[in-house]
């Protein structure tokens, strides 16, 4: 979609954008398949609270998939997935960078792991998290 959307265009392309959200996981490919820029759905998230509150839900639910994902591969004796996780969750979007710490290649962390996926990789990999064998 090129330039400026009407209500009820933009309205299709929150719906679509949140649909491919919730199946990927990833803004960009969600935004894309809706037709926008990622700009666009942080612009959208400031001035559409019922589009903000949406896109937060739809985040929660990914987030939560996704500590299963990393949980369900450390228990089963995959420490490279689990690992793999951890990193994905640990490097900074291209367009975010608000939240302190640093997460993969020394880039700022967008979300941390929970201490509950935290204490029982810790538990799963003997007590070593930060080192790679």
């Amino acid at each position: 979609m090129a330039g400026k959307l009407t209500a009820a265009e933009r309205k299709k392309a929150m719906a679509v954008f949140l649909e491919e959200y919730a199946r990927v996981g990833l803004m960009r490919p969600a935004a894309r398949a809706a037709g926008v820029d990622v700009s666009t759905i942080h612009r959208w998230r400031k001035r559409y609270k019922g589009f903000a509150s949406d896109f937060e839900e739809c985040r929660r639910e990914i987030r939560a998939h996704f500590d299963d994902a990393i949980m369900r591969a450390a228990l089963g004796g995959d420490w490279r997935a689990a690992a793999h996780g951890i990193d994905l969750m640990g490097r900074k979007a291209p367009d975010r960078g608000k939240q302190g710490g640093k997460g993969a290649n020394g880039a700022p962390r967008v979300v941390e792991v929970t201490e509950e996926v935290s204490a029982i990789l810790k538990d799963v990999l003997g007590g070593e998290t930060d080192e790679q064998p």
